[in-house]
Order: C-alpha cells, then structure tokens, then sequence
C-alpha cells in the first residue's frame, strides 16, 4: 500500500502500512510544506525475498527553505524478515519523533545537512536500528 499525503495539514492515526513484495517508492510519502502528524501507525515490510524488499516506510524530501512540520508519536518501523531497500528519510524543518519504535534493523535519517530541527525519542530498538541525524 502506497499513500502520498498532499494537502497542507494532514493527521493519520491508527494505521496499518503493509509494503509488500516490491513496492516501488515509500509506503508514506508526506507533503513539502504545511504540517504532518502520524500517530500509533505500524509500516511493515512484508516480503519473501531479499530481492523484493519494499523502497522505504516514509519519505519526505523538502527544501530546507520551506517551513514544514513532521510529529510521529507512537509509530512503529518494522524490517520484516528480509528488510527495507532504503532507510526512512525525514527532513522536514521540525521533526518531533517520540515513543518511536524500530524493529529488526530499520534505519530512520535526517537529511539537510543539519538544517533539521527537532527531536528523537526512541522507545525501542532492535537488531542494529540506527537513527541518523
């Protein structure tokens, strides 16, 4: 399942992102401006082969010069058995990520070369998840 949010403020809670076999682009890709709260939602990775790993749980490509916000709270990364192709991307010009929760290996990085701002608060990590700011 693929969702591209496009309006300017969007609230998704409660969600379920099952990325299977070979979904190309992120199962949430979030808007360039305005504002984007995701709240107690899973992404899941749900393959059967190395091979067809899913892209990305969520992607949000902006420029730096644009005012967006990114609240996850209570969101759950999980790799699946064989993983995500890429790590999830957040570069918004506020992050809030609290009670996130990464499972067996799931990277999260922040780009923009330090223009992020914001917070990481993980809850639980594991098999090597890495947050990378």
């Amino acid at each position: 399942m693929m969702v591209q949010v496009t309006a300017v403020g969007a609230y998704i809670r409660g969600c379920r992102f099952q990325a299977s076999e070979g979904l190309i682009g992120a199962a949430l890709t979030v808007p360039e401006t305005g504002a984007v709260t995701v709240k107690d939602t899973t992404f899941v990775a749900d393959t059967v082969s190395v091979t067809g790993q899913p892209d990305e749980a969520i992607e949000m490509t902006t420029d730096a010069n644009l005012d967006s916000w990114v609240e996850l709270t209570g969101v759950t990364i999980d790799a699946g058995a064989y993983g995500w192709a890429n790590e999830s991307s957040l570069d918004g010009r506020f992050v809030a990520a609290e009670s996130l929760t990464l499972l067996r290996g799931v990277d999260v990085y922040f780009e923009q070369g330090g223009v992020t701002q914001g917070f990481v608060n993980p809850q639980t990590s594991t098999g090597g998840s890495r947050i990378q700011w």
